[in-house]
């Protein structure tokens, strides 16, 4: 019996619950053919343990291959404001561009997006300075572009945007969150918040109206710049 086979059940008794309401393979393994995967969780959502199967991190081919053997409800993938179409993650490649590739898919089928690293490993949070200096405990320190040069570059993209939405007094982080709100097929962004203020600081990000001219402007800068 494989891996799948025995987590589920037991995973069900962890939660306490009789199915799971979404199921996704956070990343394609190599070694493990997707075919008997995606065979497997068919099966258990045949017996109604699992409602919605979904992805991660997944290359278009490798979804399209999914979606031959079961319906996939869900995509989870790198997607920010600075990160598009990005081609890395913690220096180690990754197989799908969320923007041009897999954004479309999704909208197209009707499938969930949700992008991850909404604030770029807090990049985009607003606290970033050029001189700060990570801890050696600090995931982000492997992060080659939280660390300079790159960083000093971002900053200075983030202060181009900054300065067109000036106006509006926004805040860095709500311009990376609302931006990712107004995204067509978009459906829930991953954002942690370890505080009440947190939380709503991310609600009031997607409620704040901006206009469109706006974004326009900021979508500009996003493509123009060869960080992105």
């Amino acid at each position: 019996m494989g891996t799948i086979e025995v987590e589920i059940p037991q995973i069900l008794k962890r939660l306490n619950v009789d199915h799971l309401d979404l199921l996704q393979v956070h990343w394609p393994y190599a070694n493990y053919p997707l075919e008997e995967t995606f065979e497997t969780l068919e099966s258990f959502k045949k017996k109604g343990l699992i409602r919605g199967i979904g992805v991660c991190n997944f290359s278009l081919d490798q979804l399209l291959e999914a979606e031959k053997i079961t319906e996939i409800v869900s995509y989870q993938g790198l997607y920010n404001l600075f990160e598009p179409n990005a081609d890395s993650y913690h220096g180690g490649e990754l197989s799908y561009r969320v923007g041009s590739e897999i954004l479309p898919h999704t909208v197209a089928r009707g499938e969930a997006l949700f992008p991850y690293s909404p604030l770029m490993q807090g990049l985009l949070g607003g606290r970033f300075s050029k001189e700060m200096v990570f801890s050696e405990d600090d995931v982000r320190l492997n992060n080659p572009k939280l660390n300079q040069p790159l960083r000093s570059q971002y900053l200075n993209l983030a202060e181009k945007i900054m300065a067109v939405v000036a106006p509006l007094r926004m805040t860095l982080p709500e311009v990376a969150l609302g931006w990712l709100g107004n995204q067509e097929g978009v459906t829930s962004i991953i954002a942690g918040a370890r505080t009440i203020n947190h939380l709503e600081a991310n609600i009031k990000a997607l409620e704040k109206p901006m206009d469109s001219e706006i974004w326009d402007k900021i979508d500009r800068i996003i493509r123009e710049s060869p960080l992105t």
